[in-house]
């Protein structure tokens, strides 16, 4: 019987520099000083919830980005959790580039059509001296993919960034990662995701019609496919910051 491994991701907790809507990137920040009560909440929530994840079973680990706002969240979640914790490089917010710090209501007032132009590009949308949304998108599978094959059978938490998020779960929805498309991702939530193969799975996504009813909260039961991609019970009722 193929293994499977199962993941729940969810960003990090807010930063300063999110309320003031200014690209984080790969720059090292922390997050606010109220969001500590936030991250401790969650724990809470999650250790509440070990019993009762059902197919997936109790998460074993949490593997957060590097980046320390992913790290602080991370440590602070595990307080309640108390279980193995490791950084993973590969987890780390796209880099921006020459737009890492700026304000985005700047940047669009500033080089608005340079701004539409990446924008139009999808998947290949990459800031000036940045990287593009798939390198991420690969980075961010490769990390999975090696955390898979090293843990078997494990329901691990991941705790990253929103630009790795939507890599995933967009390649997953089979989006085109266009404005129009809108964001089906929730906020303050826990995402879940099932990798089947371990190491030498590929992210393929022919059964992305799955992962669609899923992410309209519809779990479907008797899955076969490679991948399955469902809203888990924590979602911003739950979470909410």
């Amino acid at each position: 019987m193929t293994q499977r491994t199962y993941f729940s991701l969810m960003r990090h907790a807010p930063t300063d520099w999110n309320k003031e809507k200014r690209i984080q990137g790969q720059i090292q920040t922390g997050i606010a000083p109220e969001s500590r009560q936030t991250c401790l909440r969650w724990g809470e929530v999650l250790l509440e919830h070990q019993a009762r994840w059902g197919e997936p079973g109790p998460m074993t680990r949490i593997v957060s980005s590097d980046l320390d706002r992913a790290v602080q969240t991370a440590n602070l979640v595990n307080r309640a959790l108390k279980l193995p914790l490791d950084k993973d490089a590969g987890l780390r917010e796209q880099d921006w580039g020459q737009w890492s710090g700026r304000r985005i209501r700047d940047l669009r007032a500033e080089e608005g059509e340079e701004v539409r132009k990446q924008e139009a590009l999808g998947w290949k949308f990459a800031p000036p001296g940045g990287e593009s949304r798939v390198d991420v998108r690969g980075r961010a599978w490769r990390s999975l993919q090696r955390l898979a094959g090293e843990h078997p059978g494990e329901h691990i938490l991941i705790v990253t960034h929103l630009g790795v998020l939507k890599c995933v779960m967009y390649s997953l929805l089979k989006m085109r990662f266009l404005p129009e498309e809108g964001d089906p991702l929730l906020p303050n939530a826990v995402h879940g995701l099932v990798l089947v193969g371990g190491e030498n799975s590929s992210p393929s996504v022919e059964n992305s019609r799955q992962c669609e009813y899923a992410m309209n909260g519809n779990e479907r039961d008797g899955f076969n496919g490679r991948y399955r991609l469902q809203i888990l019970a924590l979602n911003q009722d739950v979470l909410g910051g």
